[in-house]
């Protein structure tokens, strides 16, 4: 076995390990995280996207016509 695949069953068994000891209500909390964490994301990048396409119209306002 590979250094590489020590690391990866390594890293199996640790997550394995982390999942047990996770109960119901901490997932739940872990995932309620997770989607918030998704959310602002999702926000940040609908914000760069909406600042990116405003800058290249400002620079190029011949397409608005």
């Amino acid at each position: 076995m590979n250094i590489t695949q020590q690391l990866q069953v390594s890293l199996e068994r640790r997550t394995n390990l982390i999942q047990i000891r996770v109960s119901d209500t901490e997932k739940k909390q872990i995932d309620d995280i997770c989607e918030l964490m998704d959310i602002r994301i999702n926000k940040l990048c609908y914000e760069m996207l909406k600042f990116g396409l405003e800058q290249y119209l400002k620079e190029n306002p011949q397409l608005l016509k």
